[in-house]
């Protein structure tokens, strides 16, 4: 794969890493659909914001590596290894690679969230990783500016069914708008059945 296409890959990467997480974090909003009312889940708020950060990780090591491959520098090399501590120290040490503290940061508590039971992050803190990572990566990427994510969600009137034991079928509909535009979305229907 030539640069320019992986390039186009990664940047697709992020954007969808971007829309799951704002999908993600408003996880709860759906119930507001069934029962005009919503409450957190304090396990979804434990474990959705973790196992995005370890993904977030796992973005930034992609990118990196292909940063390495773009300034024509390779692991490994004596002193670095192929990983992602490697991958930041050696953009360090070459100048092409600015906070590099606050990136050792993101990739130790990925580490704790990997393999370390009972450890867990908050939404808060994987937004700081966010916010950091974009800053690191635009120049490899040339993201630009994050665009305006918001989550929707609708339901439909009640519709008349041919079927005589359901009352009627509701379509839903949640996802993300990018910038005013739907750019994630999720379908479903529920039939309400008689109570004889």
């Amino acid at each position: 794969m030539d640069n320019a296409s992986r390039q186009d890959d990664l940047r697709n990467a992020w954007r969808v890493f971007l829309l799951e997480w704002e999908l993600a974090r408003h996880y709860h909003f759906p119930y507001l659909l069934y029962i005009a009312s919503t409450n957190r889940n304090p396990l979804l708020d434990e474990l959705l914001p973790s196992l995005l950060y370890v993904r977030l990780a796992s973005l930034l090591d992609e990118i990196l590596k292909f940063a390495i491959d773009q300034f024509g520098l390779s692991l490994p090399q004596q002193g670095y290894r192929d990983d992602l501590n490697g991958r930041i120290n050696i953009l360090a040490n070459n100048r092409k690679l600015n906070h590099q503290d606050e990136l050792h940061r993101i990739r130790n508590r990925r580490n704790q969230l990997a393999h370390r039971s009972a450890t867990s992050t908050t939404w808060d803190e994987l937004e700081a990783a966010i916010d950091k990572v974009e800053t690191t990566i635009e120049p490899f990427l040339s993201i630009g500016t994050r665009p305006h994510l918001e989550y929707f969600g609708e339901r439909s009137a009640f519709q008349d069914s041919p079927d005589p034991e359901i009352l009627g079928i509701q379509d839903f509909k949640c996802g993300v708008k990018e910038n005013g535009v739907i750019a994630l979305e999720f379908r479903w229907s529920q039939a309400l059945y008689r109570q004889d």
